[in-house]
């Protein structure tokens, strides 16, 4: 009966996960390009990779290289903004107004992150120590806004944000730093609930007035701007990956990365962090998530290489894709929320349903043995016929799809 069990859980996995995983979409990217940012402007989407600037025009199928003007190609970083193009790396930041076809050198500074917060540009680098550069005039003129950062770890600031006209800085071993005059002064947010997770901060995500930032060790988010922060791992194993996470339409992607073996684990939650689904099916084991985005009816993440001490590893990187529908249609096959009994059961299957639907059954083959149209309302199916075992049902409605098994005595 173990064995049966374990063979219908088997078939379960099948059924979910059927075709359902990260492709490679890398046509047009040279061999071995680790992909660090991911923007979208109308139907473009813009990359940032260690060989420059790649376009795609497709929805991320191929990608063309948008490389003249810039003096390095180690491009960490994009931001947009009306037709202005901000490309950051360790050889400066970029500037490009036509479209990323030719580009402009605005600063001299090393640029990890940045953001912007109206007609402000804010600068920061992990390995420089300028701390933050702001400048009012679209790069013509830079100033340096550090009153209020820590000087001694001023050069490792691994993220920035703004919301609502507050800029966030995470700040290498001291915390997330808070400006509400435009960086002119910067206040510590609450440390105490980090608990202690101040060794690194890799990047922000916003949702309305909810920010999230991804630390050393997890997954924190505020609701009244650095007040207090809490944490939102799913569990304590989490270590999450660099600048792996975003929000849009109701969605947060996270990703997560474990060691022994090195595998990276992608985590969608549709809560705002109170849940979580891994999602990393077909992802490469040894692949850095840097990125994502939306884009139409797909997700894209950006991959690239990472180290473990002095040994480099990623032949995952590059650009991966899956559809959107896929995603949505596994988490709500996993929330089974029809009603589906006795269970077991000798001769009668009551279903309950809100909406007409359509039910398969299948047996510890994986075929189906029945498939039946169902009423709004209550069902009775007759299963009387049926050789005792478990069975597997797949119960398909206007907009989920329920899976689960259920005993025949």
């Amino acid at each position: 009966m173990k064995k049966l069990f374990l063979l219908i859980n088997v078939i379960i996995g099948l059924i979910l996960n059927s075709n359902a995983q990260w492709q490679h979409s890398n046509t047009g990217l040279p061999t071995n390009t680790s992909v660090k940012d991911l923007v979208m402007n109308n139907l473009n989407i813009y990359a940032a990779t260690s060989n420059g600037i790649y376009i795609s025009t497709d929805n991320g199928n191929t990608w063309s290289a948008k490389n003249n003007g810039l003096t390095s190609l180690d491009i960490n970083c994009i931001k947009i903004s009306g037709q202005n193009i901000y490309a950051g790396g360790y050889g400066g930041l970029f500037l490009s107004t036509d479209n990323a076809n030719n580009w402009a050198k605005i600063s001299n500074e090393k640029v990890s992150t940045m953001t912007l917060n109206n007609s402000n540009i804010f600068i920061a680098s992990d390995w420089a120590s300028y701390g933050v550069a702001l400048s009012t005039d679209n790069g013509n003129a830079w100033n340096y806004v550090n009153n209020g950062l820590p000087t001694s770890f001023i050069a490792q600031i691994g993220a920035l944000t703004s919301l609502n006209n507050y800029i966030f800085a995470g700040v290498m071993n001291y915390g997330i730093f808070c400006s509400t005059d435009n960086g002119a002064n910067w206040l510590l947010t609450d440390t105490a609930s980090l608990n202690g997770n101040t060794c690194w901060f890799w990047d922000f995500a916003t949702n309305g007035t909810i920010l999230f930032i991804t630390a050393c060790e997890g997954l924190y988010k505020t609701i009244n701007y650095g007040s207090n922060w809490t944490n939102i791992n799913q569990d304590s194993t989490w270590q999450t990956d660099k600048k792996g996470l975003y929000y849009n339409d109701g969605k947060l992607f996270t990703a997560v990365f474990k060691y022994n073996p090195n595998k990276v684990h992608v985590y969608l939650s549709t809560n705002d962090g109170i849940n979580w689904s891994d999602e990393s099916n077909g992802l490469t084991d040894t692949s850095y998530v840097n990125s994502f985005l939306i884009s139409g009816s797909d997700v894209l993440c950006a991959t690239y290489t990472g180290h473990n001490g002095n040994n480099y590893y990623g032949d995952g990187v590059g650009v991966w894709r899956r559809p959107l529908s896929q995603i949505e249609n596994i988490l709500e096959m996993k929330e089974n929320t029809s009603a589906v009994y006795p269970n077991p059961s000798m001769n009668d299957l009551i279903i309950e349903n809100s909406q007409k639907s359509t039910i398969e059954i299948y047996n510890n083959q994986g075929q189906v043995i029945l498939q039946q149209t169902l009423l709004k309302g209550k069902t009775h199916i007759d299963i009387s016929k049926l050789k005792k075992g478990i069975y597997i049902y797949k119960l398909y409605s206007k907009d989920k799809i329920d899976v689960s098994k259920f005993i025949k005595e």
